[in-house]
């Protein structure tokens, strides 16, 4: 037998194994009179391993895949506990809302110019207040939020004058075509005689058509500011 290395002559020799690589605790190999070179089994057995390029014998490549294997089943377990898991209902929005339930959604009209504006409406807040966002064309948006206190519904108007009329809902039974919000009080307004929005009457037509009149107070003298909305399709 020649040594792969030097081409030197190859002899048989005895070898110990204390770390068991071969089964044996002596095994026999060959090495090279020439160069010294030696051939065991072990060696041989770790140059088979490296020169199979399958990834099914790599060690690492099967740790890897136990691992992805865990990592699936435990995707699945969620997945199947989230879907056993009854599906929360959104929040419905207090009967007192009743009045304004309708107006969800987006409004086209005109401002008291005639000129166009838009509305949009949508509960927020867990459906505990309806926004209210009118834009229009020319001027700067406004923004009113409709509440419940106790069995009253009010709106906080958040002006373009820059203060913030409270108003309140005072009286209303199920079927009237009007409902008005009274001021009750404002921030940001010094004197009571401060330009400010005092009151403001929805007047229902029909579910796609309505009208707000807004009470505009200076000097002690209230002028209406009516505004025509129609449903956008």
């Amino acid at each position: 037998m020649n040594c792969h290395r030097c081409g030197g002559l190859m002899l048989a020799e005895q070898f110990d194994d204390p770390h068991n690589y071969t089964n044996e605790t002596e095994f026999v190999g060959w090495r090279c009179v020439n160069c010294g070179s030696i051939v065991d089994p072990v060696i041989t057995g770790r140059q088979r391993r490296q020169s199979d390029p399958s990834p099914v014998n790599n060690p690492t490549h099967k740790e890897g895949l136990a691992m992805v294997r865990t990592v699936l089943l435990a995707l699945s377990a969620c997945v199947f506990l989230l879907s056993a898991q009854p599906l929360s209902a959104a929040p419905q929005p207090d009967p007192g809302f009743a009045p304004l339930k309708f107006l969800v959604g987006k409004w086209r009209g005109t401002d008291p110019e005639g000129q166009p504006i838009t509305a949009f409406y949508r509960f927020t807040s867990g459906a505990t207040s309806l926004t209210e966002t009118l834009s229009p064309k020319k001027s700067p948006a406004m923004t009113t939020i409709y509440h419940l206190d106790g069995a009253y519904l009010m709106l906080t108007h958040y002006c373009s004058l820059n203060n913030q009329p409270r108003m309140r809902v005072n009286e209303y039974k199920e079927g009237d075509k009007e409902l008005a919000f009274d001021f009750l009080d404002a921030t940001n307004l010094k004197n009571p005689s401060d330009p400010h929005m005092h009151k403001v009457v929805f007047t229902f037509h029909d579910n796609d058509h309505y009208t707000q009149t807004w009470m505009f107070s200076k000097d002690g003298t209230e002028t209406p500011k009516v505004f025509k909305f129609e449903r956008v399709k």
